[in-house]
């Protein structure tokens, strides 16, 4: 709610300036992690540090140009682009974020970064909603060193950022704890779910069905879609 008057006080004194504001909504199911810096050309400009702007999360006064906003997400360092083509212009964002556990997740083994050259593994991951449920079956394959994705007898080289995301989505869906095990009494049939199973040599070596209102559980989808 006091996102909601935060944001229609700015609407009414958006007009009596020529530059242009920006407001950072955060999305999370509990405690966030909503440190982020703002750059233009490469140039540090603005730096929101949680424990000490409290709510101050609006940006003022910002001119036309390109902008980089750099913030932790589930994988690690995270960027936004936002951009600016006129004055009097209101944007409002919203960063993806999570309090983890980055030293447990450091600690975590993957299957995935835990594969020798020429073994294969399957990552079935399902998001189960009643509108638009998504499924997605992704075959990994590692030769010399290197990570392949296996499609229609073909071999396409997974990208280094993508490899990434996938290694730390894996360690936190090991690690995190979400609704379903803190709250299990709250989980309803709008509560999001997904299901992440990884598979190899026809034997499902890990599986794990998550409900959490958190949208960082979505951002496989994003890569990989």
């Amino acid at each position: 709610m006091k996102t909601i008057l935060q944001i229609i006080c700015l609407l009414f004194s958006i007009s009596s300036i020529a530059q242009n504001l920006l407001f950072v909504n955060f999305e999370s199911s509990e405690s966030i992690n909503s440190d982020f810096h703002l750059y233009t050309n490469d140039s540090l400009i603005y730096k929101y540090c949680e424990s000490q702007n409290k709510e101050d999360n609006q940006l003022n006064n910002l001119e036309i140009g390109e902008y980089k906003i750099l913030f932790n997400s589930i994988n690690g360092i995270d960027s936004l682009n936002v951009s600016f083509s006129a004055n009097k212009d209101f944007q409002i964002i919203e960063l993806f974020t999570e309090r983890i556990d980055f030293e447990k997740v450091k600690k975590t083994e993957s299957v995935i970064e835990g594969l020798k050259n020429d073994e294969k593994l399957t990552l079935l991951y399902s998001n189960i909603n009643c509108y638009t449920p998504k499924e997605l079956k992704l075959t990994i394959v590692k030769k010399n060193g290197i990570y392949y994705e296996l499609k229609n007898n073909k071999q396409k080289r997974i990208k280094n950022r993508v490899l990434t995301f996938l290694i730390n989505y894996e360690k936190i869906i090991r690690t995190g704890r979400f609704e379903n095990d803190l709250h299990p009494e709250l989980v309803t049939i709008s509560t999001a779910s997904i299901n992440y199973e990884l598979v190899k040599n026809n034997n499902t070596i890990y599986c794990r069905r998550i409900s959490s209102n958190w949208k960082g559980i979505y951002e496989i989808e994003n890569y990989l879609w």
